[in-house]
């Protein structure tokens, strides 16, 4: 899995941060791509916890670069379960 650098919109300033090194799919940033990331994905699309933007950035699964959505988190979980073999 190839590493990728994102830049990432921070509001309400609307300042740019940089995120390095993020591993696509690694939403909870242990290393590795599993159910425990499709459900940090999942508790964001519900409202229940907030993603970093290193988060948000890993959790962007399509690499469309809007913000994360359910489509993200099918293709996690996908991965996860070895459905699909690449993100």
């Amino acid at each position: 899995m190839a590493k990728a650098s994102f830049t990432v919109e921070v509001l309400p300033d609307e300042t740019a941060v940089q995120v390095e090194d993020v591993k696509k799919g690694d939403v909870n940033h242990d290393g590795s791509i599993d159910i425990m990331d499709g459900i940090c994905l999942n508790k964001y699309l519900l409202e229940v916890q907030t993603l970093t933007p290193s988060q948000s950035a890993a959790a962007d699964a399509d690499g469309n670069g809007e913000e994360v959505d359910p489509t993200d988190s099918l293709l996690i979980l996908k991965y996860a379960v070895e459905i699909i073999d690449s993100l």
